[in-house]
């Protein structure tokens, strides 16, 4: 996927992405962080090499989903890693 050919996603798509991000981990990113959650979720889609939202959701919610939204959540932070601090509050990760 190329940059410039990401487009926003549609207003069911982000209903779906962010019900999943509060049902896991019970962060709720309102219209506010709208666009934070698209960046975040456009890098993970180039980072695993998927066109479509359809095909995203299908590995969030796939056996290994846990791990990717980890990743996908951890992606549009700055270029320094999280603090243990930080990872230790993210409880949604346990039993990983």
């Amino acid at each position: 996927m190329n940059p410039s050919e990401t487009t926003a996603l549609s207003e069911a798509e982000l209903k779906l992405l962010q019900a999943l991000v509060y049902q896991e981990c019970g962060m709720h990113f309102d219209d506010r962080r709208t666009s934070f959650l698209q960046d975040r979720l456009h890098r993970r889609m180039k980072e695993c090499q998927l066109d479509s939202f359809d095909s995203y959701y299908c590995l969030l919610i796939s056996r290994h989903g846990k791990q990717e939204l980890a990743l996908l959540l951890e992606t549009s932070r700055s270029t320094r890693p999280a603090s243990s601090a930080t990872r230790r509050s993210w409880t949604c990760f346990s039993g990983m």
